[in-house]
């Protein structure tokens, strides 16, 4: 799962480098390194710097959500999550990377108790796009805990 979001973030990543600063090249790319490599807390450390220079960068954004959500801070990840919610459909960007945004949210209220709302995030990750996505253990687990 993870691979499809790096293949999907560096799609994004090398679209829009053209219209970004240095330092903001710089960073993402160092966050996008890290998360591949799973240090996860330099991700989100070069994740931020890339919020001073553009604070709804999607990508940005995500990897601090999908990084805190692997170090086991479920609140903290929804929490990013909520900003990526709350950012317009253009600014969102990919749409494979938003549902694995809605996966992950769910993920995160299942991690704290919350079953109805995490599938309910589940669901709207497969309404999304397609469930497909999702490898068969996810898609499984989705099934299993939402019905």
């Amino acid at each position: 799962m993870k691979n499809l979001f790096f293949l999907s973030a560096f799609l994004i990543f090398t679209c829009s480098l053209n219209s970004q600063t240095e330092f903001y090249k710089n960073n993402i790319t160092l966050a996008n390194k890290s998360y591949q490599n799973e240090n996860y807390n330099t991700a989100i450390v070069y994740s931020m710097k890339c919020l001073t220079e553009k604070s709804n960068d999607f990508l940005a954004l995500a990897l601090i959500q999908l990084s805190n959500h692997f170090l086991g801070r479920y609140e903290i990840s929804n929490e990013y999550g909520n900003q990526i919610l709350n950012l317009s459909t253009q600014q969102r960007g990919n749409s494979k990377i938003f549902q694995l945004v809605l996966y992950y949210q769910g993920l995160n209220y299942f991690g704290l108790g919350q079953k109805d709302i995490a599938c309910s995030f589940f669901n709207l990750a497969i309404l999304t796009g397609s469930a497909d996505i999702f490898t068969v253990q996810q898609n499984k687990f989705i099934l299993e805990t939402c019905h």
